[in-house]
């Protein structure tokens, strides 16, 4: 159960050692301190870059999007069934090691299926984008608007960090009351280039060169951080470029960026 704190004393107290052994301190909704193991969400290289000529004639950029948390607390996020509808997310921040936490207000929203898959998602979770590197003014973004935050594998290279087995599954009773979803530290949440629109239509895109970009909660002018608190929030995106020849519907990459 979470035990918020009660009082400007004990909230104080709480973020004086947090800071203390290396945490960070955010914000709760009423705009007190909170200390907390925050998560920290960046991407992986993007891989397996390729074509597809859809039934209906599009081109389609298909590439695999992978999440990993590399902070010092789990992503996870809840919600709770208003009516017929799922309310706004919550995120919940872990406050200690025993499993004490504290929730905070999201604007996130989720919905049921919607990408072939029936389990719930949370909405634009990523961001895919493609821009031209020569200049001109050709640009694509995803179809994907649909995503479920779980632990699929634990990432290599911090495995020292990560629980031995996954904590979240992908929430898949239609009816739940409440849904939770998330991201164990050092474990990645993989979104393979086959799944259902995991893509960029991109049958407008002229021959040339292009970046593409994807970035974990990505940032809006509404929202420059995301729907979630991070420990870091400006290290969520990655990209790759490539070269476009769609008369011979071909793509080369030609290099990437950073990653987790």
């Amino acid at each position: 159960m979470a035990r918020p704190f009660a009082t400007a004393f004990a909230a104080t107290f709480a973020l004086a050692g947090a800071l203390a052994l290396g945490w960070w301190a955010i914000s709760g909704a009423d705009g007190r301190p909170v200390a907390g193991l925050l998560p920290d969400l960046r991407m992986a290289q993007v891989g397996d870059v390729q074509l597809e000529r859809a039934d209906d004639g599009r081109l389609l950029l298909r590439f695999t999007a992978i999440i990993v948390n590399v902070g010092t607390g789990p992503m996870e996020v809840v919600a709770t069934r208003q009516g017929d509808e799922l309310g706004r997310g919550v995120q919940r921040i872990l406050l200690d090691v025993d499993g004490v936490f504290s929730d905070l207000a999201s604007d996130a929203t989720f919905f049921w299926a919607g990408d072939g898959h029936d389990h719930w998602h949370v909405r634009d979770l990523q961001g895919y984008r493609v821009e031209s590197l020569d200049g001109a003014e050709a640009t694509a973004v995803s179809e994907k608007h649909g995503f479920c935050l779980f632990d699929n594998i634990v990432d290599e290279a911090f495995e020292d960090r990560a629980p031995d087995s996954a904590v979240y599954q992908c929430p898949s009773s239609q009816g739940a009351s409440s849904i939770r979803m998330g991201l164990s530290v050092g474990w990645r949440d993989i979104y393979p280039a086959a799944l259902p629109n995991q893509y960029i239509d991109i049958s407008d895109l002229p021959e040339g060169r292009y970046r593409l970009w994807a970035e974990a909660d990505p940032s809006m002018d509404e929202r420059p951080n995301g729907w979630f608190v991070e420990s870091v929030e400006d290290n969520n995106d990655t990209w790759v470029d490539f070269e476009l020849d769609p008369e011979s519907e071909t793509v080369r990459v030609l290099g990437s960026g950073p990653s987790a």
